[in-house]
């Protein structure tokens, strides 16, 4: 696939008055507004969602997001990691031309959700994410036209991304980083933070947290989950996770069903 789309979540959500929050994600959110008053604000601004067009919010960058409770926000979200080429702040796309409206329903249909009132979520295990990722993949193809800050990461840097992503239950430092690219550490690193913003090691710990949250919203166990991000002791790792996230790893599971 052309972004490598991978599916964290998504669905189809009146949000909760609750809805209202500061992040620095770990990836790329994508809405379709449907309707109500939602806001966004990032260090260049504020705006408002509209109906009829797709947002894709940055990863590695602070934004906020809330909306007015007497004209709640609903939407149809996906929460994927993309292999898309940094940007830093939202990117805007009318969502009613080519194909990207054909696709979106087809999104739609794999959540098979309806605006009840209730929260519509869905983790990779409640639908066929296969899926769902390909549809995901063609349609930011189908958007790369109307969009100039729509194309794919350089393949170096997939390439580095991947390694930290499937060495994380192991030990990963800078200096491994990279000898594993053959460069020198302090080459490696100023180049990495080009690209990146943050440095490897930032990087390092954004990774595995956001696996972390991957597989708390999925229902894995505490213990599982700090084993599988290189931690030996899980206690040890509910610390890591509460001084990252600001919360508990089970009160971040509650609090993330009113974040789309």
């Amino acid at each position: 696939m052309k972004y490598s789309p991978t599916y964290i979540l998504g669905g189809y959500t009146v949000c909760y008055p609750e809805w209202k929050f500061r992040y620095y994600s770990q990836y790329n959110r994508i809405y379709l507004p449907r309707s109500g008053t939602a806001y966004y604000r990032d260090a260049y601004g504020t705006i408002t969602f509209e109906p009829d067009y797709m947002y894709i919010l940055p990863s590695f960058t602070e934004y906020e997001l809330w909306h007015d409770i007497s004209d709640p926000f609903v939407v149809t979200w996906v929460h994927a990691e993309l292999d898309m080429k940094q940007h830093n702040t939202y990117i805007k796309i009318d969502a009613e031309k080519g194909m990207t409206p054909y696709i979106w329903d087809l999104i739609v249909r794999c959540f098979r959700s309806s605006v009840s009132g209730q929260y519509d979520h869905f983790t990779p295990k409640d639908i066929n994410a296969e899926m769902l990722e390909d549809l995901i993949d063609l349609l930011l193809i189908s958007c790369e036209d109307r969009s100039p800050y729509i194309e794919p990461a350089p393949s170096k840097c997939n390439s580095i991304i991947g390694y930290i992503d499937d060495n994380l239950d192991k030990k990963l430092t800078a200096a491994g980083l990279a000898a594993h690219c053959g460069l020198e550490r302090c080459y490696f690193s100023r180049k990495f933070k080009q690209e990146y913003v943050i440095p490897p090691s930032k990087m390092i710990e954004y990774r595995r947290m956001n696996r972390a949250a991957q597989m708390l919203s999925s229902g894995a166990a505490v213990s599982e989950v700090a084993y599988a991000v290189g931690y030996s002791d899980y206690k040890n790792f509910s610390r890591a996770f509460k001084r990252y996230f600001g919360r508990s790893p089970s009160a971040y599971c509650c609090e993330s069903l009113i974040m789309p």
